[in-house]
Formats: C-alpha cells, structure tokens, sequence
C-alpha cells in the first residue's frame, strides 16, 4: 500500500484547523497502514532479525508498531508506565489492532535505573533467546537511558525510529518519513572488540598449516567461543592470550 499525497494533505488540514480526535481517526484508517508498508518495504532488508523485541513504550505507539513491522520478533515485549487516565487505553488499543505478532505488556513499577534495568532483566531472563533487540523510541529520557545501558550490557541490538521530515507546525514527523537507526550492534560496534586497540592487537590469526591447535592449548585453561558477541560475558579481556583459528575465537589464561 503506497502513500497518497492527498491523504498526508487532508491529515496536515484536519490538524491545522483544530480537528485534533478527526485527524487522529484518519491517520490510522488512512495514512498508518500505508505507513507500516512503505517502513517495512524500506527497512526490512538494512537491520537482522530477531528472536525477541524489547520496546520501551512513550505516549505515541507508533514507532514501536513500525520496528515491530520491520522484525517480526517471535516474541515482543511492550514496557509502560502508568499515564494520565484513559492515556494508556488509547495507546494499547492501536497496539492491537495494528500488530502483527503476539506480545505482552509489562509495566514498569519505578522509573529509577535499578528498577527498570532489573525488570528488563527479569523478562530477558524469562524469554531466553539467541537474538534481542531494544526499540528505545519512545519513553522518558530516565527510561530510555536505562533501556540502552540494559541493552548494550545484554548484547542487544538498540534500534530507534527517526524521521527524515518534520513539520515544526504541527510537531509532528511527516507521514511517510519515518527511518529506522540501529544506533548499536554487538556485531558492528562492540567496543571490547573494535574501539580497543589492546584487544584488538591480543587477536592473531594462527591459520598457517602447522600451527597444532591441540598441542598449543594443552594443559592451559582455554575458553572457545564462535560467536565474538560473547567476548565480553566470558571474560576474554581478562586473558593473557587471544586468537581466532578456523571461524573461532580462543582466549587462553595461562602462558
């Protein structure tokens, strides 16, 4: 479903003379799902997949619905926290209508960091997988600081929905210019791996057809890992020793 011009310009008239509830009503039988295709059509094939979302939910649900769209995640678990009366209603409402995967709230009981990094813990705990993502779009600056520290001590990838066009009239991103950012990746942006030059240097390639890979870590307490995401969780910056050899990555402690 493509955009229509005239559609985006009976919105932007419905809002500017007031019609704040009939604009509303329009953009979500009108504009959104046309919206939620032209994301996805863009942005499907520029992030990974993933096996579950985490998404941090502010007084608009749009951006959580449109990261939703692009990942498809098996699982999806929305965080809020309790708003005006009636605020939240509206807001799970367009959650389900729009989404396209099972998901489940969780609301945050406290603001501060310790309480929301040890609830997103509990619900990662809950839902082991092999791939995360966080979507830290929406929320205030407490909540989405917390969910970025989480994420990035997690492995997470972090993603936020952007704009590529903004009406300072209405406040509000045009229709259609929506952009997904992966603002980190544990495979581009590790920084243990790639914004250390001491770890960096440690990683030797030992591929030369002599090299004993047994006989060179006997009798030494050695750590294989294939996935470098790992790095850090297993302790290889603590290593006196490390080296790739054949897709793997080995730390050895003792010399």
């Amino acid at each position: 479903m493509e955009i229509k011009e005239e559609d985006r310009k009976e919105w932007y008239a419905l809002n500017s003379s007031g019609k704040f509830e009939e604009a509303q009503e329009f953009y979500y039988n009108k504009l959104f799902p046309a919206v939620l295709d032209t994301f996805e059509a863009r942005f499907t094939r520029t992030v990974e997949k993933t096996d579950v979302l985490f998404s941090v939910l502010g007084f608009t649900p749009e951006p959580i619905l449109l990261t939703q769209r692009v990942l498809r995640p098996k699982t999806h678990i929305i965080f809020f926290t309790e708003k005006d009366k009636g605020a939240n209603e509206k807001i799970f409402e367009c959650i389900k209508r729009f989404s396209i995967v099972e998901y489940t709230l969780v609301e945050l009981s406290s603001e501060q960091f310790d309480g929301i990094y040890d609830t997103l813990k509990e619900q990662m705990l809950l839902h082991p997988a092999q791939h995360y993502a966080i979507d830290i779009s929406g929320g205030k600056k407490s909540m989405v600081a917390s969910a970025a520290i989480f994420g990035r001590d997690y492995n997470f990838n972090i993603l936020y929905v952007d704009f590529d066009k903004y009406d300072p009239a209405l406040r509000r991103p045009v229709p259609g210019y929506e952009r997904l950012n992966c603002v980190y990746s544990p495979s581009k942006n590790l920084p243990e791996i790639y914004h250390s030059e001491p770890y960096k240097k440690e990683i030797n390639r030992k591929d030369d057809r002599s090299f004993d890979l047994q006989k060179y870590i006997r009798n030494k307490r050695c750590k294989r890992i294939k996935d470098i995401n790992y790095w850090w969780a297993y302790g290889f910056d603590t290593a006196k020793e490390v080296f790739e050899y054949q897709g793997s990555y080995y730390a050895i402690w003792d010399k």
